[in-house]
């Protein structure tokens, strides 16, 4: 199926998929378990948006123990900033879409956790056609998660631009 038609079916899919609050906690049950376990001083998240699994929950968790980052988009570049506080933190940007307000983060980050519209079996996501995750996993030398509604998982060709994710956590499990 072309991209452009796949994108449209799963993101109805997952508006469906987004009312079920119990496979976020579960998502995000999981995530939290990952990053307890691991030594990442240093995550981006994101912030979800329209359908996307709400990961709010574990960010919450780690903003005052680790260095908790959220993306904002520059110059169609994708950028990651600091973040100690969700409500002095965010803004609206020119999208109308709470982004981070502050300096480009520069050091060394440790995870990446990233949404996406779908995911296919070899870990590479869907996103929205931006390219700037893409642009931004290509040189990222960090831990790639992703974070997706099992019913989401879908068959696509990865294009040569597309990088693979190290973990997908669905509300079924962590691939």
């Amino acid at each position: 199926m072309e991209k452009k038609k796949l994108r449209k079916k799963l993101k109805d899919k997952r508006k469906s998929l987004h009312k079920n609050l119990i496979f976020d906690q579960k998502i995000n049950a999981k995530l939290m378990d990952i990053l307890k376990r691991s030594s990442h001083r240093s995550i981006l998240f994101y912030y979800p948006i329209f359908s996307e699994v709400n990961i709010l929950p574990t960010l919450n968790y780690f903003i005052s123990q680790k260095n908790c980052l959220l993306p904002r988009v520059r110059s169609n570049t994708l950028e990651a900033v600091f973040v100690s506080d969700l409500k002095e933190s965010l803004a609206l940007d020119s999208c109308q879409v709470l982004a981070p307000i502050g300096n480009h983060y520069t050091h060394f980050i440790d995870a990446v956790v990233v949404p996406g519209l779908g995911f296919n079996e070899t870990k590479h996501r869907l996103g929205y056609g931006g390219g700037y995750y893409d642009r931004y996993l290509k040189e990222y030398q960090g831990q790639k998660i992703g974070c997706f509604y099992q019913g989401l998982l879908s068959s696509f060709v990865p294009e040569k631009h597309d990088v693979p994710l190290d973990i997908i956590i669905t509300e079924e499990g962590v691939f």
